[in-house]
């Protein structure tokens, strides 16, 4: 590794999870190298400066024609990936983007196209799958040690930062542009995916609109049957507490097998419990070393680093349950 130049990476969108994930990654890895951000927002490339000392630009085209550049890190709202990506990929770059892969159905999969046309690494940012407590949970499995996979339960119930500020702002941005079942529910999907290894069969879904405002319902509760039998519940949420001062938060990944359960951090078998390794909070720590990894390898074949493919079925998912909670809606 001493020997080895770093990876250069630019950056293209400096908001808010730029800022406090994507940005510090980058700053703390000893084998990237910040080469630039871009950013529309002048007070967005001021910050990544002041905090980073990024050069910046607000034309991410300059970006993608720096020299020596490898890589880039797409962290824009989700309706522009699509096409930063493939320009990306045109460019000849290594691509990570930030989830959910697109905003439509048509744009995932003209993205793995793309990807499948180059021989270039593009990865998701689905983060999960590289936590501790996911990875081992995904072990056991393998390993039999809960017997057979039969239901996944996945709960992510919270206010998306409350209706105030900056973050307010933030949150009626994710509801105007899919809701928590697309910004949250993706994250999720992916690990059905992952820990199954097994496709949908079918999805029955229902959603509640709190705020009426919004297109897209703010609670959302999907079942999912499985291929291989399993059944996944989904249970997504912008509007738990979010006008409350202390902002509640109800979050849970249960997987239940024929002869065992792995539930709040632990393995429960006939021979007694295990505690699995905690989750850390550096996940993006790992997305960035799994990433440099892959591009120096030149390939994602043995990485749990979600692939374009990968993303753009945990987003289909997300979007059929979005779609299937509107269709429900009683409109009466």
């Amino acid at each position: 590794m001493k020997d080895e130049k770093p990876i250069r990476i630019g950056l293209i969108g400096a908001g808010t999870v730029a800022d406090y994930g994507h940005l510090p990654a980058i700053s703390r890895a000893t084998d990237i190298e910040l080469v630039m951000v871009a950013d529309i927002s002048r007070s967005h490339l001021k910050r990544a400066r002041e905090k980073f000392g990024a050069r910046g630009t607000t034309d991410y085209h300059k970006l993608l024609g720096t020299a020596d550049l490898d890589a880039v890190s797409i962290c824009t709202p989700v309706e522009t990936h699509s096409r930063i990506a493939k320009d990306a990929l045109e460019a000849g770059k290594h691509v990570l983007c930030e989830k959910p892969l697109a905003s439509n159905v048509e744009d995932c999969w003209s993205m793995v196209e793309a990807a499948d046309a180059t021989d270039r690494v593009f990865a998701v940012d689905l983060h999960l799958r590289l936590s501790e407590d996911m990875i081992a949970a995904k072990d056991h499995i393998e390993a039999g040690r809960i017997g057979s996979l039969e239901i996944l339960r996945f709960i992510m119930n919270w206010g998306a930062h409350g209706i105030s500020g900056e973050k307010g702002e933030r949150r009626a941005a994710f509801m105007r542009t899919g809701g928590p079942m697309l910004d949250n529910g993706v994250h999720f999907f992916d690990l059905m995916y992952w820990l199954s290894g097994s496709e949908i069969e079918k999805m029955v879904v229902e959603g509640q609109w709190v705020e009426e405002e919004y297109k897209y319902p703010g609670h959302v509760i999907s079942i999912t049957r499985l291929e291989s039998g399993v059944l996944a519940l989904h249970e997504m949420s912008f509007v738990f507490g979010h006008t409350t001062k202390d902002l509640p938060a109800s979050s849970r990944i249960e997987i239940i097998g024929s002869d065992g359960v792995i539930s709040g951090g632990n393995l429960f078998t006939s021979e007694g419990t295990q505690a699995l390794p905690v989750g850390g909070k550096k996940r993006f720590d790992r997305v960035y070393a799994e990433f440099a990894r892959c591009i120096r390898s030149g390939s994602q074949q043995d990485s749990s680093l979600a692939t374009a493919r990968d993303g753009a079925k945990a987003t289909e998912a997300s979007l059929r349950a979005t779609r299937l909670a509107m269709e429900g809606k009683d409109d009466g």
